[in-house]
Protein backbone atom coordinates (compact mmCIF):
# COMPACT_ATOMS: atom_id res chain seq x y z
CA UNK A 1 0.00 0.00 0.00
CA UNK A 2 3.12 2.58 0.66
CA UNK A 3 4.50 1.41 -2.71
CA UNK A 4 0.95 1.95 -4.40
CA UNK A 5 0.88 5.89 -3.00
CA UNK A 6 4.27 7.44 -2.67
CA UNK A 7 5.87 9.76 -4.74
CA UNK A 8 9.04 10.21 -3.41
CA UNK A 9 12.48 10.00 -5.62
CA UNK A 10 13.44 7.21 -3.15
CA UNK A 11 11.70 4.49 -0.82
CA UNK A 12 12.70 3.09 2.74
CA UNK A 13 11.10 0.81 4.86
CA UNK A 14 10.50 0.90 8.60
CA UNK A 15 8.74 -1.17 10.71
CA UNK A 16 6.31 0.33 13.20
CA UNK A 17 8.40 -1.15 16.24
CA UNK A 18 11.97 0.30 14.74
CA UNK A 19 13.62 3.55 14.12
CA UNK A 20 16.82 5.56 11.68
CA UNK A 21 19.74 6.69 13.34
CA UNK A 22 19.97 10.27 13.32
CA UNK A 23 20.70 12.24 9.63
CA UNK A 24 20.18 8.59 8.11
CA UNK A 25 18.02 10.13 4.97
CA UNK A 26 20.60 12.91 4.51
CA UNK A 27 23.51 10.34 4.43
CA UNK A 28 21.69 8.26 2.45
CA UNK A 29 20.87 10.81 -0.15
CA UNK A 30 24.43 12.07 -0.06
CA UNK A 31 25.73 8.40 -1.27
CA UNK A 32 23.13 7.76 -3.81
CA UNK A 33 24.25 11.07 -5.72
CA UNK A 34 28.02 10.74 -5.45
CA UNK A 35 27.48 6.95 -6.29
CA UNK A 36 25.11 7.04 -9.14
CA UNK A 37 23.16 4.09 -7.74
CA UNK A 38 19.67 3.24 -7.71
CA UNK A 39 20.25 1.18 -4.18
CA UNK A 40 21.79 1.62 -1.15
CA UNK A 41 22.32 -1.14 0.93
CA UNK A 42 23.02 -0.95 4.83
CA UNK A 43 23.31 -2.78 8.03
CA UNK A 44 20.86 -2.33 11.51
CA UNK A 45 22.04 -1.68 14.97
CA UNK A 46 19.94 -4.69 17.06
CA UNK A 47 18.98 -4.18 20.89
CA UNK A 48 16.72 -6.07 22.86
CA UNK A 49 14.10 -4.88 24.94
CA UNK A 50 13.75 -6.07 28.55
CA UNK A 51 12.80 -9.60 29.34
CA UNK A 52 14.49 -10.70 25.63
CA UNK A 53 17.59 -12.85 26.16
CA UNK A 54 20.52 -11.63 23.58
CA UNK A 55 21.28 -13.13 20.68
CA UNK A 56 24.67 -12.64 19.05
CA UNK A 57 23.54 -14.53 15.82
CA UNK A 58 20.64 -12.38 15.05
CA UNK A 59 23.37 -9.08 16.32
CA UNK A 60 25.69 -10.58 13.77
CA UNK A 61 23.36 -11.31 10.97
CA UNK A 62 22.41 -7.56 10.50
CA UNK A 63 25.83 -6.52 10.70
CA UNK A 64 28.83 -6.77 7.72
CA UNK A 65 32.20 -7.33 8.36
CA UNK A 66 33.08 -4.93 6.19
CA UNK A 67 31.94 -2.29 3.10
CA UNK A 68 31.41 -3.67 -0.01
CA UNK A 69 30.82 -0.43 -2.49
CA UNK A 70 29.55 -0.20 -5.10
CA UNK A 71 28.71 -3.57 -7.90
CA UNK A 72 25.92 -5.42 -8.94
CA UNK A 73 23.34 -6.59 -6.89
CA UNK A 74 24.19 -10.05 -8.25
CA UNK A 75 27.57 -10.05 -7.28
CA UNK A 76 26.67 -8.05 -3.96
CA UNK A 77 24.31 -10.96 -2.94
CA UNK A 78 27.01 -14.09 -4.10
CA UNK A 79 29.95 -12.30 -2.24
CA UNK A 80 27.61 -11.55 0.86
CA UNK A 81 26.19 -15.10 0.71
CA UNK A 82 29.54 -16.99 -0.05
CA UNK A 83 31.76 -14.86 2.14
CA UNK A 84 29.92 -13.01 5.02
CA UNK A 85 25.87 -13.01 5.24
CA UNK A 86 23.25 -11.84 3.51
CA UNK A 87 20.52 -10.21 4.96
CA UNK A 88 17.23 -10.06 3.13
CA UNK A 89 14.81 -7.55 5.54
CA UNK A 90 14.32 -4.63 2.57
CA UNK A 91 14.77 -2.31 5.75
CA UNK A 92 17.70 -2.44 4.86
CA UNK A 93 17.64 -0.65 1.10
CA UNK A 94 16.86 2.88 -0.09
CA UNK A 95 15.44 2.38 -3.55
CA UNK A 96 15.03 4.46 -6.26
CA UNK A 97 11.02 4.53 -6.74
CA UNK A 98 11.05 4.81 -10.61
CA UNK A 99 13.49 1.96 -11.19
CA UNK A 100 11.44 -0.04 -8.52
CA UNK A 101 8.07 0.49 -10.79
CA UNK A 102 10.24 -0.17 -13.87
CA UNK A 103 11.22 -3.57 -13.13
CA UNK A 104 8.27 -4.34 -11.68
CA UNK A 105 9.22 -5.88 -8.42
CA UNK A 106 6.60 -5.48 -5.49
CA UNK A 107 5.71 -7.87 -2.17
CA UNK A 108 3.73 -10.60 -2.71
CA UNK A 109 0.64 -9.91 -0.31
CA UNK A 110 -0.94 -12.32 2.34
CA UNK A 111 2.32 -14.11 3.46
CA UNK A 112 4.93 -13.96 5.85
CA UNK A 113 8.74 -13.39 4.88
CA UNK A 114 8.18 -11.22 2.12
CA UNK A 115 11.06 -9.31 2.02
CA UNK A 116 12.83 -12.24 1.74
CA UNK A 117 11.39 -12.56 -2.12
CA UNK A 118 11.42 -9.01 -2.56
CA UNK A 119 15.02 -8.51 -1.79
CA UNK A 120 16.40 -11.64 -3.84
CA UNK A 121 14.60 -9.91 -6.51
CA UNK A 122 15.95 -6.31 -6.12
CA UNK A 123 19.39 -8.33 -5.97
CA UNK A 124 18.79 -9.99 -9.54
CA UNK A 125 18.07 -6.76 -11.13
CA UNK A 126 20.05 -4.18 -9.91
CA UNK A 127 22.63 -3.13 -12.68
CA UNK A 128 24.57 -1.49 -9.26
CA UNK A 129 23.78 -1.67 -6.03
CA UNK A 130 26.25 0.25 -2.87
CA UNK A 131 26.95 -1.24 -0.14
CA UNK A 132 27.90 0.57 2.91
CA UNK A 133 28.45 -1.11 6.48
CA UNK A 134 27.02 1.63 8.50
CA UNK A 135 23.85 0.24 10.96
CA UNK A 136 21.78 3.68 9.99
CA UNK A 137 18.69 1.46 11.08
CA UNK A 138 17.51 0.40 14.78
CA UNK A 139 15.63 -3.01 14.32
CA UNK A 140 14.08 -3.42 18.38
CA UNK A 141 13.78 -6.90 19.37
CA UNK A 142 10.40 -7.67 21.51
CA UNK A 143 7.62 -10.09 22.62
CA UNK A 144 4.50 -10.69 20.96
CA UNK A 145 6.18 -9.20 17.22
CA UNK A 146 5.41 -11.19 14.03
CA UNK A 147 9.22 -12.49 13.79
CA UNK A 148 8.85 -13.84 17.31
CA UNK A 149 5.46 -14.82 17.73
CA UNK A 150 4.38 -18.92 17.58
CA UNK A 151 4.76 -20.59 14.41
CA UNK A 152 1.59 -21.84 12.82
CA UNK A 153 0.81 -23.04 9.18
CA UNK A 154 1.02 -19.54 7.29
CA UNK A 155 4.65 -19.26 8.04
CA UNK A 156 5.29 -22.81 6.16
CA UNK A 157 3.11 -21.80 3.62
CA UNK A 158 4.94 -18.40 3.39
CA UNK A 159 8.24 -20.44 2.88
CA UNK A 160 7.36 -22.47 0.38
CA UNK A 161 5.73 -19.52 -1.78
CA UNK A 162 9.21 -18.33 -1.41
CA UNK A 163 10.91 -21.53 -2.62
CA UNK A 164 9.02 -21.69 -5.32
CA UNK A 165 9.87 -18.52 -6.48
CA UNK A 166 13.19 -18.57 -5.77
CA UNK A 167 13.30 -21.80 -7.72
CA UNK A 168 12.05 -19.63 -11.16
CA UNK A 169 14.69 -17.37 -10.30
CA UNK A 170 17.05 -19.92 -10.11
CA UNK A 171 15.78 -20.90 -13.76
CA UNK A 172 14.96 -17.62 -15.11
CA UNK A 173 18.16 -15.33 -14.36
CA UNK A 174 21.16 -15.53 -16.39
CA UNK A 175 23.58 -16.49 -13.90
CA UNK A 176 27.58 -17.17 -13.67
CA UNK A 177 28.76 -20.32 -11.93
CA UNK A 178 29.56 -17.96 -8.80
CA UNK A 179 26.36 -16.08 -8.88
CA UNK A 180 24.25 -20.06 -9.35
CA UNK A 181 26.50 -21.27 -6.56
CA UNK A 182 25.37 -18.30 -4.19
CA UNK A 183 21.91 -18.88 -4.89
CA UNK A 184 21.79 -22.15 -5.02
CA UNK A 185 23.07 -22.21 -1.21
CA UNK A 186 20.90 -19.48 -0.47
CA UNK A 187 17.89 -21.87 -1.75
CA UNK A 188 19.08 -24.76 0.52
CA UNK A 189 18.98 -22.49 3.84
CA UNK A 190 14.90 -22.17 3.02
CA UNK A 191 14.65 -26.16 2.21
CA UNK A 192 16.59 -26.40 5.98
CA UNK A 193 14.08 -23.31 7.18
CA UNK A 194 11.22 -25.31 5.97
CA UNK A 195 12.23 -29.05 7.03
CA UNK A 196 12.33 -27.08 10.43
CA UNK A 197 9.06 -25.89 10.52
CA UNK A 198 7.41 -28.98 9.15
CA UNK A 199 8.42 -30.90 11.90
CA UNK A 200 6.73 -28.20 14.11
CA UNK A 201 3.25 -27.23 12.56
CA UNK A 202 0.49 -29.99 13.35
CA UNK A 203 -0.03 -31.44 10.38
CA UNK A 204 -4.32 -31.61 11.18
CA UNK A 205 -3.68 -27.32 11.59
CA UNK A 206 -1.71 -27.75 8.43
CA UNK A 207 -4.41 -29.81 6.85
CA UNK A 208 -7.29 -27.16 7.74
CA UNK A 209 -4.89 -24.51 6.76
CA UNK A 210 -4.86 -25.85 3.34
CA UNK A 211 -8.67 -26.73 2.57
CA UNK A 212 -9.18 -23.13 3.94
CA UNK A 213 -6.79 -21.22 2.00
CA UNK A 214 -7.59 -23.53 -1.15
CA UNK A 215 -3.60 -24.50 -1.33
CA UNK A 216 -2.42 -25.95 -4.42
CA UNK A 217 -1.39 -29.87 -4.78
CA UNK A 218 2.01 -27.63 -6.43
CA UNK A 219 2.51 -26.21 -2.97
CA UNK A 220 2.04 -29.42 -1.72
CA UNK A 221 4.24 -30.89 -3.92
CA UNK A 222 7.21 -28.81 -3.06
CA UNK A 223 6.36 -29.68 0.61
CA UNK A 224 6.65 -33.00 -0.19
CA UNK A 225 9.57 -32.80 -1.92
CA UNK A 226 11.79 -30.28 0.40
CA UNK A 227 10.59 -32.44 3.93
CA UNK A 228 10.45 -36.01 2.36
CA UNK A 229 12.72 -36.23 -0.90
CA UNK A 230 15.59 -33.96 -0.84
CA UNK A 231 16.61 -35.21 2.80
CA UNK A 232 16.95 -38.87 1.68
CA UNK A 233 18.67 -38.95 -1.33
CA UNK A 234 22.49 -37.83 -1.41
CA UNK A 235 22.33 -36.91 -4.86
CA UNK A 236 20.03 -34.03 -4.69
CA UNK A 237 22.33 -32.28 -2.59
CA UNK A 238 24.65 -31.12 -5.87
CA UNK A 239 23.36 -28.53 -7.67
CA UNK A 240 22.97 -29.90 -10.76
CA UNK A 241 20.97 -33.32 -9.99
CA UNK A 242 18.16 -30.76 -8.11
CA UNK A 243 18.12 -28.55 -11.07
CA UNK A 244 17.15 -31.66 -13.20
CA UNK A 245 14.55 -31.98 -10.55
CA UNK A 246 13.14 -28.60 -10.07
CA UNK A 247 12.98 -28.51 -13.89
CA UNK A 248 10.71 -31.60 -14.06
CA UNK A 249 8.82 -30.69 -10.64
CA UNK A 250 8.68 -27.04 -11.69
CA UNK A 251 7.97 -27.06 -15.38
CA UNK A 252 7.98 -23.41 -17.74
CA UNK A 253 7.44 -25.00 -20.85
CA UNK A 254 8.20 -28.94 -21.89
CA UNK A 255 7.79 -31.30 -24.59
CA UNK A 256 7.27 -34.79 -23.79
CA UNK A 257 9.24 -37.89 -25.80
CA UNK A 258 7.93 -40.82 -26.83
CA UNK A 259 4.57 -42.51 -26.18
CA UNK A 260 4.84 -44.98 -22.76
CA UNK A 261 3.63 -45.87 -19.91
CA UNK A 262 6.27 -42.82 -18.46
CA UNK A 263 4.77 -40.48 -20.79
CA UNK A 264 0.80 -41.06 -19.26
CA UNK A 265 2.43 -41.22 -15.37
CA UNK A 266 3.79 -37.79 -16.29
CA UNK A 267 0.46 -36.33 -18.02
CA UNK A 268 -1.07 -37.46 -14.62
CA UNK A 269 1.60 -35.94 -12.61
CA UNK A 270 1.11 -32.55 -14.39
CA UNK A 271 -2.86 -32.23 -14.11
CA UNK A 272 -2.90 -33.20 -10.41
CA UNK A 273 -0.63 -30.04 -10.12
CA UNK A 274 -2.31 -28.22 -12.72
CA UNK A 275 0.26 -27.50 -14.77
CA UNK A 276 -0.81 -29.24 -17.72
CA UNK A 277 -0.65 -26.03 -19.49
CA UNK A 278 3.02 -26.16 -19.43
CA UNK A 279 3.31 -29.27 -21.77
CA UNK A 280 3.49 -27.68 -25.10
CA UNK A 281 3.32 -30.89 -26.83
CA UNK A 282 4.11 -35.09 -26.80
CA UNK A 283 7.32 -35.49 -29.99
CA UNK A 284 5.91 -38.51 -31.57
CA UNK A 285 9.08 -40.41 -33.46
CA UNK A 286 6.48 -42.78 -35.33
CA UNK A 287 3.13 -40.96 -36.50
CA UNK A 288 1.30 -44.44 -37.16
CA UNK A 289 1.52 -45.51 -33.20
CA UNK A 290 -1.62 -45.38 -31.34
CA UNK A 291 -2.14 -41.80 -30.22
CA UNK A 292 -5.97 -41.56 -29.47
CA UNK A 293 -5.56 -41.63 -26.08
CA UNK A 294 -3.28 -38.33 -26.11
CA UNK A 295 -5.61 -36.33 -28.45
CA UNK A 296 -9.01 -37.32 -25.59
CA UNK A 297 -6.23 -35.05 -23.24
CA UNK A 298 -6.09 -32.46 -26.61
CA UNK A 299 -2.41 -32.09 -26.28
CA UNK A 300 -0.09 -31.45 -29.43
CA UNK A 301 1.03 -33.99 -31.31
CA UNK A 302 4.76 -32.95 -32.76
CA UNK A 303 6.60 -34.43 -35.21
CA UNK A 304 10.38 -35.20 -34.84
CA UNK A 305 11.24 -33.61 -38.09
CA UNK A 306 8.86 -30.25 -36.90
CA UNK A 307 11.37 -27.33 -35.82
CA UNK A 308 10.34 -27.37 -32.17
CA UNK A 309 10.93 -23.73 -29.91
CA UNK A 310 14.70 -24.82 -28.71
CA UNK A 311 13.54 -23.03 -25.24
CA UNK A 312 11.59 -25.60 -24.61
CA UNK A 313 12.51 -28.30 -22.56
CA UNK A 314 12.69 -31.77 -23.65
CA UNK A 315 11.86 -34.87 -21.08
CA UNK A 316 12.76 -38.12 -22.50
CA UNK A 317 13.22 -41.58 -21.26
CA UNK A 318 16.95 -42.98 -20.45
CA UNK A 319 18.41 -42.64 -23.47
CA UNK A 320 21.74 -41.16 -23.64
CA UNK A 321 21.82 -41.59 -27.93
CA UNK A 322 18.81 -39.54 -28.11
CA UNK A 323 19.95 -36.73 -25.40
CA UNK A 324 23.22 -36.21 -27.86
CA UNK A 325 21.06 -35.51 -30.96
CA UNK A 326 19.21 -33.08 -29.19
CA UNK A 327 21.97 -31.36 -27.48
CA UNK A 328 22.99 -31.13 -31.45
CA UNK A 329 19.98 -30.15 -32.53
CA UNK A 330 20.25 -26.90 -30.20
CA UNK A 331 18.11 -27.63 -27.47
CA UNK A 332 19.49 -26.66 -24.20
CA UNK A 333 17.48 -28.24 -21.85
CA UNK A 334 16.90 -31.83 -22.26
CA UNK A 335 16.35 -34.02 -18.99
CA UNK A 336 16.92 -37.94 -19.23
CA UNK A 337 14.62 -39.91 -17.03
CA UNK A 338 16.06 -42.26 -15.17
CA UNK A 339 14.46 -45.30 -12.93
CA UNK A 340 14.60 -42.94 -9.64
CA UNK A 341 12.91 -39.92 -11.06
CA UNK A 342 10.10 -42.53 -12.61
CA UNK A 343 10.00 -43.92 -9.28
CA UNK A 344 9.64 -40.53 -7.57
CA UNK A 345 6.82 -39.58 -9.97
CA UNK A 346 4.97 -42.76 -8.43
CA UNK A 347 5.41 -41.62 -4.85
CA UNK A 348 3.95 -38.22 -5.73
CA UNK A 349 1.25 -39.39 -7.32
CA UNK A 350 0.77 -41.44 -4.61
CA UNK A 351 0.65 -38.75 -1.69
CA UNK A 352 -1.15 -35.92 -3.88
CA UNK A 353 -3.99 -38.28 -4.33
Amino acid sequence: MGLKYAFGKYVLFLDSDDMFQNKTLYELLEIAKNEKVDIIYFDAFVFFMPGMKYNKNKVRYYKRKRSYGKMSGKDLFSKLILKERFSDSACLMMINRIWLNNNKIRFIEGILYEDSIFSIQIMMKAKYIYQINKQYYIYRIRNNSIMNSNLKPINLYSRLIGYKEFINIYKNEKLSNYQQKALFKYIKMRENNIRDLEKIINKNEWKLFCEKQNVSKYVNMLLILVSEIIPKEKRYKKSINLEKLWQLLSPDKIVIYGIGNLTFRLLDYYNLIDKMDCIKGILVPNLKSNISIINVKKIRILNEDKNIDKNETIIISENEKKKDEFKEMGYKNVIILDEYINHLIIILLNKLK
